[in-house]
Order: structure tokens, then C-alpha cells, then sequence
């Protein structure tokens, strides 16, 4: 079964068993030149449902820096999906897993912590695997409630090292379709298991690409994360 999702910024087409919990416990955080945010605790949780259906919940508490302005935090975007994996073999998996985002009260958008807006993800996942390798891909219509519709993708690769250590390494990127603007980054990352239930989850990532204003685009960020895992 494959797994991606965090330290990782696609997603995997795994399901978890009917009744198992997977929690992370996380803090990200990114750079531009314009703008320093911090998302800190992440709170990030799914549940199993049935053999090929999961729903996942995300509840971030956000920080943000901006030159010559205090320090703002409020909550952050939440986000509810379901995850439906259609197709099955010994090697391959396909999924689709819809997530809305919305901001999770009005003071946060009142103070600028977060835009007011929502979003509608819908994303195809693929993996495969073969040996200590695993190859992850994504491809994701995203309608916005503001700002316009684009297009996110990725594609990751991870290799077993150890029983415990799996090293990560992934390209994402968006395209809005309005204004055809791209921009397009990568992340290297590992998860390491304690045990079969308990892994830390750590990435950075940085800018390959990008058409964005230059205080839009992504200098740095970083993932850390504490990972769960209930058995049913």
C-alpha cells in the first residue's frame, strides 16, 4: 500500500482499514520576500470508512510575518475530503479524493491572516510500486471562489532504505488557467518509523519555476510532523 500525503504536498492514493485513525501533529512554515507564514499546530486527521473509502479532516492554527507589521495569528484554512480508491492491484493504485477549504472563522480573514476564500480540489492519485521503490503522481482541478480556477501536480518518488527510513523527494506545481501563471517547486524529505504506529515526518522545499510576482514566490518552507497510527 502506498502512503504520501505529509511531509510530502500530493497526496496518495492508500486507504487506511475500515476503523483505523491516522493523526498527524505537524508545523509548516514558507518564506517569500514578502511574507513569512507559519502554520503551528496542524492538526491532520482520517479515518477509514470502508475497504476503498477514507475522510480526512485538517485544522490549522496560522502566523504570519510581514515587514513592518505585528505579528498576526488566527486560525487557518480548514479542509474536510474524502478519498474513494477505484482501482486495485498488487502493484498500482487509483484514487479520487475531493476536499473543500474554507476559512474556519471570520477574524481571520478580517485581520488578514488569510484570504477570504474557497476552494474546491478535486484530484486524481496514482501509485505504484515495485520493491523498496514507489512512484506517486497527482493531477487536480482546483475552483476557487475568488481568484479563479487552475490546475495543481505532482510527482513524487520514494525509496525504502530501511526497515524504518524512507527517503522522499517530490515536484509540485499549480497553473492558473485565467491569467496562466505557473509556478512549479520541489521537496526532499524522509519518514522515519519509530515503530509501525509512531513516524516522524520531516521535508524542505523551495522554487524550482515560477511565473509569480517576485514577493509571491516561494525562497523556502518546512514540514515537521508526528504521525499516529490506531489500529482497528
Amino acid at each position: 500500500m502506498t502512503f504520501a500525503g505529509p511531509p510530502l504536498t500530493i497526496d496518495d492514493p492508500g486507504i487506511l482499514q475500515p476503523g483505523g485513525l491516522e493523526i498527524i501533529l505537524a508545523a509548516d512554515g514558507a518564506k517569500t520576500d514578502a511574507i513569512k507564514t507559519y502554520d503551528f499546530p496542524v492538526l491532520d486527521m482520517s479515518l477509514g470508512l470502508t475497504d476503498n473509502i477514507q475522510m480526512s479532516v485538517v485544522l490549522p492554527l496560522q502566523k504570519i510575518d510581514e515587514p513592518g507589521e505585528p505579528s498576526k495569528t488566527d486560525m487557518g484554512y480548514g479542509e474536510v475530503g474524502v478519498k474513494w480508491r477505484f482501482f486495485k492491484s498488487n502493484s498500482i493504485e487509483l484514487a479520487f479524493a475531493p476536499a473543500y477549504s474554507v476559512p474556519l472563522n471570520d477574524s481571520s480573514t478580517v485581520r488578514g491572516v488569510i484570504d477570504d476564500v474557497r476552494i474546491l480540489n478535486l484530484p486524481l492519485l496514482a501509485g505504484w510500486e515495485y520493491g523498496d521503490w514507489s512512484i506517486l503522481a497527482q493531477l487536480a482541478y482546483a475552483m476557487s471562489s475568488t481568484s479563479g480556477n487552475g490546475w495543481d501536480y505532482g510527482l513524487a518518488g520514494g525509496y525504502q532504505v530501511s526497515a524504518k527510513l524512507q527517503l522522499l523527494a517530490e515536484v509540485y506545481g499549480a497553473t492558473d488557467s485565467r491569467v496562466s501563471v505557473t509556478d512549479v517547486n520541489y521537496n526532499l524529505g524522509f519518514d522515519y518509523g519509530f515503530t509501525e504506529q509512531f513516524h516522524l515526518l520531516a521535508s524542505a522545499r523551495s522554487k524550482l519555476f515560477s511565473d509569480l510576482p517576485s514577493e509571491e514566490r516561494l525562497k523556502y518552507g518546512w514540514f515537521v510532523g508526528l504521525q499516529w497510527f490506531t489500529k482497528p
